[in-house]
């Protein structure tokens, strides 16, 4: 470990919230998945069909102007959680910091309609204290809504089949071999997908990948490698030059990389 970080502060709130208890309303209890099937069946228990539009909301600049309303379903990542306010809204998250501090300190809001940690299951993943958490947890413990991985693995508490459908999904209709590139690549192509099979509108923000600012929504930073290098903006752009020409879904990118304005 570097000198560095042991004055890093963020480091000491993450071996707290490791070592922190579940908050109230998290239940001992074995969860059941057998409600899906297949992605279908996840659309339906979202009740997308309610909603107007489908509204990514990833941590970036962008997100500061973002609209609010609840006939929309939002899905947002890592920090923008704290952007939903009163609205419906779905979370994912696989950074591992986002990941622990959620399943220690999240309450289940009324607005919020479920969770989903989507990742490639890696030597390196899977021997994380994060990760270990995450399947200790999925195993034995339950909140008011739905959480399920959706991963590479073939264990009994894992939605493998899902992760499959997903793929298969992207390589077929899309042509795209998915790369789990940074949480925002996995947000946007979960919530495509999602918004795909049920018929919906999308609109996008907080991808903005270093352009225009170097800042989240709430404050200035200097942005990781894994948000603004050429090798994550290939990716992205592969993916937005994929669905822009998709007639199927209208896509609307507030976002200030590749926007996308009717």
């Amino acid at each position: 470990m570097k000198l560095a970080s042991f004055f890093n502060k963020s480091n000491y709130k993450h071996f707290y919230h490791l070592l922190k208890p579940y908050p109230k309303g998290v239940g001992n209890s074995k969860p059941d998945f057998s409600c899906f099937p297949d992605i279908q069946s996840i659309v339906n228990y979202l009740e997308v069909e309610k909603y107007k539009s489908i509204v990514i909301v990833a941590t970036g600049p962008s997100s500061r102007s973002l609209n609010y309303n609840k006939e929309n379903l939002y899905f947002c990542t890592n920090r923008a959680l704290y952007l939903m306010k009163n609205m419906p809204f779905v979370y994912l998250v696989n950074d591992g910091y986002c990941l622990v501090k959620y399943l220690k300190k999240f309450k289940s809001p009324s607005n919020w309609k479920g969770t989903f940690f989507w990742y490639f299951t890696t030597k390196t993943r899977k021997n994380s204290r994060e990760f270990d958490l995450l399947n200790t947890y999925i195993k034995t413990k339950t909140r008011s809504k739905k959480e399920a991985i959706i991963t590479n693995t073939n264990e009994h508490h894992v939605l493998n089949h899902i992760h499959n459908e997903l793929i298969d999904f992207l390589k077929k209709e899309l042509e795209i071999n998915f790369f789990g590139v940074n949480s925002g690549y996995v947000l946007l192509v979960f919530t495509y997908i999602i918004a795909y099979y049920g018929k919906k509108p999308i609109e996008i923000y907080g991808l903005d990948l270093g352009e225009k600012e170097e800042a989240y929504f709430n404050k200035t930073v200097e942005l990781g490698k894994t948000i603004k290098s050429d090798f994550t903006k290939k990716h992205f752009k592969q993916f937005y030059d994929v669905i822009y020409n998709n007639d199927k879904i209208n896509v609307i990118n507030h976002s200030f990389f590749m926007t996308k304005t009717h």
